[in-house]
């Protein structure tokens, strides 16, 4: 009996080492690292960049936004396109305009000059206004306003309807009016070169800004009117 009470104990011993045995603990998967994205922001310092070479000097001047690729992209497309065009042929452009010429006849260089002159900020939108000025020979240089009006809710570049909630038509009206008063007192009779530069299309109101609740519409030279008139401005009350 005391050999029979002996073994009972082993043998119930042994079953719990077993089941302590094939009790296998399943690894835990590893917690994902977790990911924040950067919030985008409206913080930004300028860049600039200065070149001097035989065929162009340029300087450039314009605004790098901190984590806000939308508008960065949007400046580089809309902002930068002429000064990256520049780069791009004014080197091939001035060998091919000047490699057959005398070395004693004064060549000249070719030049560029960019500059960021405004940038506005309100609770929706962010514009910048820049200053672009080309000059490839000839009698004078091409100026231009150069604008970008972006959404801070829809993140993209808005139109000028969009922007200022006035359709492109009544736009065309108040600017044919405005410019046509002030075209009359410069006695500028080429009606048909205002009435074409100020149709109701998307590409005569590309430039344009608002500040204060004052849409600001710029025509640059030969848009409207002859180089001699310069950049032509108009506002609108919203």
């Amino acid at each position: 009996m005391k050999k029979h009470l002996f073994a009972l104990p082993l043998f119930v011993a042994g079953l719990f080492l077993c089941s302590c045995a094939s009790v296998k603990t399943e690894p835990q998967p590893s917690p994902e690292p977790e990911i924040t994205e950067k919030p985008v922001t409206f913080d930004y310092e300028y860049k600039s960049q200065k070149i001097s070479e035989r065929w162009l000097e340029s300087e450039i001047k314009y605004p790098v936004f901190e984590n806000n690729d939308a508008l960065n992209k949007a400046i580089k497309q809309e902002i930068l396109s002429g000064y990256d065009n520049v780069l791009k042929n004014a080197e091939s452009d001035w060998n091919n305009q000047f490699s057959n010429r005398n070395p004693d006849e004064k060549s000249f260089a070719y030049e560029y000059y960019g500059n960021t002159e405004k940038i506005t900020s309100s609770e929706k939108l962010f514009c910048i206004v820049f200053d672009e000025y080309i000059y490839y020979g000839g009698a004078h240089g091409s100026p231009s306003k150069i604008t970008l009006c972006f959404s801070k809710e829809k993140n993209r570049k808005l139109s000028i309807s969009e922007a200022s909630g006035i359709s492109l038509q009544e736009i065309s009206r108040l600017c044919y009016d405005t410019l046509l008063t002030r075209m009359s007192e410069e006695e500028f009779s080429d009606l048909s070169w205002l009435q074409e530069g100020t149709d109701p299309i998307e590409e005569n109101y590309q430039s344009f800004y608002i500040e204060n609740n004052i849409l600001t519409i710029y025509f640059n030279p030969y848009q409207v009117g002859p180089y001699a008139l310069g950049t032509l401005a108009v506002q609108i009350e919203l």
